[in-house]
């Protein structure tokens, strides 16, 4: 065993005085006390800088000692930096080698003799760590501080390894952590004193019989029976002793560290011997194919993960093959290293658990995660009892102090995950939404959609009551909806030539400031027709929002992460609803407020231009969007044909005709049948938009179970159903109940016919099939509140509700006809 080096090393390790500008991007972004980021710098196994390191002062410098005593770091710091040490800490340092080279020496005796006796007993072993890691991992043994022996048995000779370890006055501690058997020390009366590098420190011998528990960590890994059949031998205090072949050494190193880390420990000294053994073997090909060729994909993930992770915390060159492996690590795993790969050096100061993220990125199944987020959070541990308790000689005094100690650990673990409960429900919420990689620039459309929708939520709520105060009927308001889904018609083609000739950003906000001054012409009154002249104008530029609104998401997203932007999207619209609905009702109230001597009329109109305002708002954030390309209509549009397209836009027709002969008209039916205060309506609408979200969050669940026709179908039924429901309603708590119903369901059917339509026709056909689909959901629509709108004031809501749900149910048979589960 070579002696430690007492001078500065040269060649490859030689350290230098570097500028700090030449320290890791990566590692400078760390939340570290300097002494701590000049430790890592110093040890790093390419261009390593002591700069910072000589600009520690006294009291910096009894920081950095405690830190690397704690990290098993200070024999390597003095190892690796002595000419950059001040004197007094080289002295301290060679006290402190000297300290634990006698317990080495007690520990290879120690060793000795278990290995003896094993081998007399004929029970086969394999050591693990310590001296086993040297020369592979570590250039010295004795720079790797060790309080215990770690030998590694089969399952059936596992108890006649105790029996050993029993015979040699070993005794068990504490339990066992599920990898191996509870550590066996000798019993002794050393008193801990702060010294970590105490010759007289006793010495733990843990038995292990497996590397890894699969099923405490929830991470596979099945590579243990190859681990122990390729075991080598390796000379260690001048005998043959079982080991681990080079690369199952490199992966056990691996694991043992990718354990601590999961349980929220941060080895460094571990860290940095995989660092420097990827380092120095870098160039060595014919290793690493065999590496890959013996490991199997399960255990190279989690070895790779390991091998990013220490290449960024002492920045070693990796070799070719394992760069080709980081880059197929999984998306979740390769998206922490991104964000999270410093997060466990900080957490030496600032406790945080985002290694919980780490372990959620590789494994698999929404238990598993579960029970894993609920350990982690808040976990119970225990204080291991001394030998002595283990083995009753403790006393009534030794009682007392284990006891004292107990609650001060006790105090002291709930003090640490109490501090870092909060930031961890942070950092899962902040993993959710990275996990998502949606761009900012989604946020900022997705704030501007937000602003829209809202604005339009309160005009639908308080327009049409304002047309009701100046004296129009459900004919006159049939006419301007129809007005308004002509212009929004009319303006599909035109709208995309527009798209196409000045771009996605301009477009919507052309369509946002179009549709908020649209808004408010339409309240400054005049007769039906020029009602219907703005209600067209409001159509032509919601039309230009409506055609922007798909594309816009399209280029601010990707294959991965679209089909989450759109039902994100679609949520955060209907929890709009409920907040719409709450304001709407409450807006009249508050301009009564800000304005005494407005009327009944003049708080709805003022209400009516508060929601073209919010629209107006969606221009701020809408200016600050930039598409990474262009995304526009194409030149020639390729519409499907065929017996399926057919089928489901004629029931389609129908369904729109079914839900649009009562849509636009569900508060004039409140207010004027159910006598109910616009304050009221505006609560109904909320609970309504509440009972919808919940549904479409239910809605892939169902339509996987009865497959996607007869999903749709059976939810037409119900919506037809409920439609009938709101005809026999004598009562304002039975209409809103059956308007909250037929509300869910009938936005529960949409995910459905929408997922129908993308996944029925080929992927050069979408856009034209979406362009079908919206021309025949606004005609249809807009064809019901006309005739609705008529036909209400000549036979009343319940002759028009019966007929929309006898429509609804003709629909849901047509689509059970023409639409089947595979055309």
């Amino acid at each position: 065993m070579a002696a430690p080096a007492t001078s500065a090393p040269s060649g490859p390790r030689a350290h230098s005085t570097q500028a700090a500008g030449l320290a890791r991007p990566e590692l400078n972004r760390a939340k570290l006390p300097a002494y701590a980021l000049a430790v890592l710098e110093a040890l790093r196994c390419e261009n390593p800088d002591t700069l910072k390191l000589e600009c520690l002062n006294e009291a910096d410098w009894h920081r950095c000692l405690a830190f690397c005593d704690r990290r098993q770091l200070t024999l390597m710091l003095g190892h690796y930096c002595r000419p950059a040490l001040p004197p007094w800490v080289v002295d301290r340092i060679d006290q402190n080698l000297s300290g634990y080279s006698t317990r080495f020496e007690g520990l290879k005796t120690e060793l000795s003799q278990i290995a003896t006796l094993l081998e007399q007993r004929g029970i086969r072993y394999v050591l693990l760590k310590g001296p086993s890691h040297s020369p592979h991992l570590t250039p010295d043994p004795t720079l790797r501080v060790q309080g215990d022996i770690d030998i590694w048995c089969q399952t059936d000779q596992l108890m006649a390894a105790r029996d050993v370890l029993l015979e040699l006055g070993y005794r068990p501690m504490g339990v066992s952590e599920g990898r191996h058997l509870p550590p066996m020390i000798r019993p002794y009366h050393w008193k801990w004193t702060g010294n970590h590098f105490a010759p007289d420190m006793p010495v733990s011998v843990e038995l292990h019989y497996r590397l890894w528990d699969e099923e405490f960590e929830s991470i596979r890994m099945s590579a243990e029976s190859g681990f122990w059949l390729r075991r080598a031998s390796a000379s260690i205090s001048g005998r043959q002793m079982p080991v681990l072949c080079k690369a199952d050494l490199l992966g056990f190193a691996a694991l043992h560290l990718l354990m601590h880390l999961l349980h929220g420990d941060a080895p460094l000294q571990r860290c940095w011997e995989i660092a420097n053994f990827l380092h120095n073997h870098r160039e060595q090909e014919s290793f690493w194919l065999e590496w890959r060729r013996i490991h199997p994909p399960e255990l190279r993930l989690l070895e790779t993960t390991i091998f990013v992770l220490a290449a960024t915390w002492f920045g070693c060159a990796l070799p070719p093959l394992i760069v080709d492996e980081s880059t197929m690590l999984p998306d979740d795993v390769q998206l922490w290293l991104e964000h999270y790969a410093l997060s466990p050096l900080e957490s030496l100061f600032k406790p945080n658990k985002n290694e919980v993220l780490l372990q959620l990125a590789l494994i698999e199944g929404w238990r598993a995660k579960s029970r894993i987020v609920c350990r982690r959070v808040l976990p119970l541990r225990r204080l291991n009892p001394s030998p002595l308790a283990a083995s009753g000689e403790e006393g009534v005094h030794g009682k007392f102090v284990r006891l004292g100690q107990q609650v001060t650990f006790a105090v002291s673990r709930t003090n640490h995950h109490v501090r870092a409960l909060l930031p961890a429900l942070y950092s899962l919420w902040c993993w959710w939404w990275r996990r998502t990689r949606l761009a900012p620039d989604f946020l900022h459309f997705q704030v501007a959609s937000a602003l829209i929708t809202l604005g339009n939520y309160i005009f639908l709520l308080l327009y049409n009551l304002w047309l009701l105060d100046r004296g129009f009927h459900e004919d006159v308001i049939g006419q301007v909806t129809g007005a308004m889904t002509a212009g929004l018609v009319a303006a599909i083609i035109p709208a995309a030539y527009f798209i196409r000739r000045y771009g996605l950003r301009n477009s919507i906000l052309v369509a946002i400031f179009g549709s908020a001054a649209a808004m408010t012409l339409r309240t400054v009154g005049g007769g039906p027709p020029a009602l219907m002249a703005t209600g067209f104008l409001s159509g032509v530029f919601f039309s230009l929002w409506a055609v922007s609104f798909s594309p816009a998401i399209a280029g601010l997203t990707d294959e991965r992460n679209r089909p989450f932007a759109f039902s994100l999207n679609c949520s955060i619209g209907m929890a709009l609803g409920i907040v719409g609905g709450l304001a709407g009702g409450q807006l009249p109230l508050l301009m009564k407020h800000l304005n005494p001597s407005a009327g009944v009329m003049g708080t709805k109109r003022m209400g009516v231009m508060a929601g073209a305002g919010i629209i107006a708002l969606a221009a701020i954030p809408a200016s600050r969007l930039q598409f990474s390309r262009i995304v526009a209509a194409a030149e020639s549009k390729i519409y499907p044909r065929g017996r399926f397209i057919v089928g489901f836009l004629a029931a389609l027709f129908v369904w729109q005709l079914a839900t649009g002969a009562f849509n636009p008209f569900f508060n004039v039916y409140f207010t004027t049948r159910m006598h109910m205060s616009v304050e009221r309506i505006g609560i109904v609408f909320s609970a309504a938009q509440l009972a919808s979200v919940v549904m479409v969050l239910a809605a892939p669940a169902v339509l996987r179970r009865l497959g996607l026709v007869t999903g749709i179908v059976s939810m037409q039924v119900v919506t037809g159903l409920l439609l009938a429901s709101l005809a026999l309603a004598h009562t304002a708590a039975i209409a809103t109940l059956g308007y909250a119903g037929y509300m869910s369901f009938q936005v529960m059917s949409e995910p459905g016919i929408l997922s129908m339509l993308m996944s029925r026709v080929n992927p050069n056909e979408r856009g034209g099939a979406s362009a079908l689909w919206f021309f025949t959901y606004s005609a249809g629509g807009g064809l019901a509140a006309v005739l609705a709108g008529t036909a209400v004031s000549k036979f009343g809501y319940p002759a028009i509700l019966v007929t929309a749900a006898l429509l609804a149910l003709f629909s849901a048979l047509l689509f059970k006809l023409l639409v089947h589960e595979n055309n």
